[in-house]
């Protein structure tokens, strides 16, 4: 995104990351009575927190999908932060075979939301940072 500014490149990842996990979400409630339906999860943390522990990470995350078309990925020779969409094949929580409970599908969208909105204010503030040391007021 910008040159050499590892926050607004975190942020802006973890925004990718946040909107894709909200779409794997949405996507379990609206399976949730479809018998043998395994819930799905995005896990991007852990490798967005390597990322920034090496002070190496893309300007752009690749491009994944819930819906198994290929992903897109960023300029060539940038390293990207892979995004993990994973089953949950191991729980199953009813007798279908399925493993969604949209309880807990709810309140995993509620602490989806708080984080995004969180990152979104913080990437306003970063903005607002930039204005003032451009502007200088």
């Amino acid at each position: 995104m910008f040159p050499n500014d590892l926050t607004i490149d975190a942020l802006g990842t973890s925004l990718r990351g946040l909107g894709l996990r909200h779409q794997a979400i949405a996507q379990n409630v609206a399976n949730a009575d479809v018998p043998g339906y395994q819930r799905v999860d995005v896990s991007f943390e852990g490798a967005l927190g390597q990322a920034l522990a090496g002070d190496d990470i893309a300007q752009t995350l690749p491009d994944e999908r819930l819906d198994g078309r290929e992903p897109q990925y960023g300029p060539p020779g940038q390293r990207s932060v892979g995004l993990g969409v994973d089953q949950s094949s191991g729980m199953v929580m009813r007798a279908d075979g399925g493993s969604v409970d949209p309880d807990t599908e709810m309140a995993e969208m509620a602490a989806n939301q708080l984080a995004y909105q969180t990152v979104t204010a913080m990437i306003g503030k970063k903005f607002g940072q930039l204005m003032y040391a451009i502007n200088g007021r």
